[in-house]
């Protein structure tokens, strides 16, 4: 997993075609962040399966959460999940 701390003000379009210097999160608490914080998990499937993921997050005070999952393939970024 890799942070980026900050950026209140960017949308996905902008961090992903950004390219920023993402850092490695060494340990699973990046404190509480005035500007905000973006994570980008890099998940690979092997096998030749669908495969289904769950992300967890107990943290009830965040103010927003959006989740995308990029195609290679395809080189596309599907749409915001819907989060609950």
């Amino acid at each position: 997993m890799e942070y980026l701390l900050g950026r209140p003000g960017a949308d996905f379009t902008e961090i992903a075609a950004a390219d920023p210097p993402w850092q490695r999160l060494n340990k699973p608490n990046l404190g509480k962040q005035r500007d905000g914080a973006w994570l980008l998990l890099r998940l690979h499937n092997t096998g030749d399966a669908a495969t289904l993921w769950y992300l967890l997050l107990k943290w009830p005070v965040l103010d927003r959460v959006a989740v995308r999952l990029h195609y290679p393939d395809s080189d596309r970024w599907g749409q915001p999940m819907p989060w609950r």
